[in-house]
């Protein structure tokens, strides 16, 4: 599934098959191309220099194209170049076009593992940016049964994981947050990881399990995954756009977890891993990565939020303005939500009811249900009322603010009274 593995090896195999090009004259083989690809990757994600990176990039694909046989090799090359590297560089929907691409050439030249991981990140990314959940949940449905039949089982266990994920979002199970269903058993799945050593399938599923329990809004479940997963998902996941995720939910969860936690010791714990990620998301956007600078607008949002709300809501604005600009629908959802309890806590019910409204428009129309009623739930408690969420009505004085167990902006309780 990830091409950092064995990354000794991979750099030495690298830097001679570059070194034999550079020696001979420029002279292109079917391996010089490749060659150059995973040099952007080292460059690009191991060492963080992004010109370096885009010049090896640009001329992998120049050599590619010189090349009589370059479609032997077309698909292994979008799966590097468009899964590592340029979407550190290129908006994220522009690399999903050509990762389909990829899986396609694959195919058609018998490339079936390169065109599986091309196809493994092009859903990936879908999860991630906020695709409808029924039609994800459809594409996986087929996918899987691909691969399959193809024997590519590391690329259909990983499917099925990112499969349950969304059927989860969706509202089919009463316990979200826990990956288990009619597709997959995350009980089952870590046992056999640990008995294999399968690292990498752990890392899928522990990752994915950040990213719903975020989703969700159960922070503090969050952050205990991010406090004893996170070094290992951010290693295998390293160049992928699931890392961009990972960082920004375990600095979000662990940023509102430390805000409420009365526990110190731990309040340190993740104040400390929400700051080394939000300093790890700052470098990215120097380096010109165009896709995490609203997650960086949020994280300032919720840091301002309990003690200034007018500059928190400037970070907020600007990251559901950057957010829509790329068409990443759920991270604009997500800043609607966490400017609304910004202003639920300062008392603003009409600014809070506004950007609950438009969160759960924007929720709506991915389909996650249980997170729309939960954030029809906060709607209510504006006026007084609450929702179940098989959908009773209940009135009532009071209520305490967020749809999990880590809601809630600067440590209070929310009450808004009726």
């Amino acid at each position: 599934i990830s091409i950092s593995n064995n990354n000794d090896i991979k750099l030495l195999l690298t830097m001679e098959m570059v070194q034999r090009c550079l020696k001979h004259g420029g002279v292109i083989t079917i391996h010089t191309p490749q060659s150059f690809a995973m040099l952007a990757n080292i460059f690009a994600n191991a060492l963080h220099d992004m010109d370096v990176a885009r010049t090896c990039v640009n001329m992998s694909e120049s050599m590619m194209q010189r090349l009589p046989q370059r479609r032997t090799v077309e698909s292994f090359m979008i799966m590097i170049n468009h899964g590592y590297v340029y979407n550190w560089m290129r908006p994220l929907h522009k690399c999903h076009a050509k990762l389909m691409q990829g899986f396609h050439s694959g195919m058609i030249m018998g490339d079936t593992q390169s065109a599986m991981q091309c196809m493994f990140f092009y859903l990936e990314g879908l999860f991630y940016t906020g695709y409808p959940l029924t039609k994800l949940a459809d594409e996986f449905s087929k996918i899987t049964k691909m691969m399959t039949d193809f024997k590519q089982t590391e690329h259909s266990d990983a499917c099925k994981v990112l499969w349950q994920a969304s059927l989860n979002l969706h509202g089919s199970s009463l316990n979200p947050a826990i990956l288990n269903g009619a597709v997959f058993m995350e009980d089952t799945a870590l046992r056999r990881c640990e008995t294999t050593n399968d690292k990498q399938l752990a890392q899928i599923i522990n990752r994915t399990k950040l990213a719903v329990a975020t989703m969700l809004g159960e922070y503090e479940i969050a952050s205990d995954i991010a406090l004893d997963s996170y070094r290992a998902i951010s290693k295998l996941s390293s160049g992928t756009t699931a890392s961009m995720y990972a960082a920004f939910y375990t600095a979000l969860s662990c940023s509102i977890t430390a805000n409420t936690t009365t526990n110190s010791k731990m309040q340190k714990k993740y104040a400390k891993l929400s700051t080394s990620c939000r300093h790890k998301i700052s470098k990215w956007i120097d380096a010109g990565n165009p896709n995490v600078d609203h997650h960086l607008s949020i994280l300032e949002g919720e840091r301002n939020a309990k003690n200034s709300p007018k500059i928190a809501a400037a970070h907020f604005d600007r990251a559901i303005k950057l957010a829509n600009d790329l068409n990443l629908h759920n991270d604009e959802a997500l800043a609607h939500e966490r400017l609304a309890y910004c202003w639920m806590l300062h008392g603003e019910r009409d600014n809070a009811s506004r950007h609950f409204r438009e969160a759960t428009r924007l929720y709506a129309g991915r389909e996650a249900r249980h997170k729309v009623n939960v954030l029809k739930n906060q709607s209510y408690q504006l006026r007084g009322m609450t929702i179940g969420v098989g959908g009773d009505f209940t009135a009532m004085k009071g209520g305490r603010s967020g749809g999990g167990s880590g809601d809630g902006v600067g440590g209070k309780t929310i009450q808004i009274m009726s």
